[in-house]
């Protein structure tokens, strides 16, 4: 069986874990934001599912913290901008990620499939989405930091309007 070049491999292995870093980093902040005694507890609820239901819970809890906090509505869009460009950028890695390595025999050259489409293993491309997705954890990271602090202020401020 043909083998991809070790640099598409790695390309492949830097986009999967660049994903993690987007993937984590939605685990981290709902627990953070849902601001559980026990860390644990939302770590739980926040780790289930794949990467589109992790990134699909969180952003749905930014719009509720902005329903009840609407002083950080701004800071959330923001955010469920990031989470966005984020799903979208995931349907490109899935088709690398979810890939199978077949033979074909009329090029006689290795090539990636995901269902019957065929899936150019194109270095450079995988390389700018692992980067792009560097740049959306960072940027996650940073937004969600400020995040936690302007909730901790407004929390603090008033308790939110009790649930109907």
């Amino acid at each position: 069986m043909s083998e991809l070049a070790l640099e598409q491999y790695a390309a492949i292995g830097k986009l999967t874990l660049s994903f993690n870093h987007l993937e984590v980093a939605f685990e981290l902040y709902t627990g953070y934001v849902l601001m559980t005694p026990e860390f644990q507890i939302g770590a739980a609820l926040a780790s289930e599912g794949m990467f589109r239901q992790k990134a699909d819970r969180f952003s749905k809890l930014l719009t509720m913290i902005a329903e009840c906090h609407p002083a950080l509505l701004q800071r959330t869009k923001g955010i469920n901008e990031l989470i966005k460009q984020a799903k979208r950028l995931s349907e490109e890695r899935n088709r690398y990620v979810h890939s199978f390595l077949v033979h074909d025999t009329i090029t006689n050259t290795p090539q990636l499939k995901k269902g019957a489409d065929h899936v150019p293993c194109d270095f450079n491309k995988i390389m700018n989405m692992a980067g792009h997705a560097d740049v959306l954890a960072v940027n996650v990271h940073f937004q969600c930091g400020v995040l936690l602090s302007e909730l901790e202020s407004e929390r603090n401020k008033k308790p939110p309007a009790p649930a109907i």
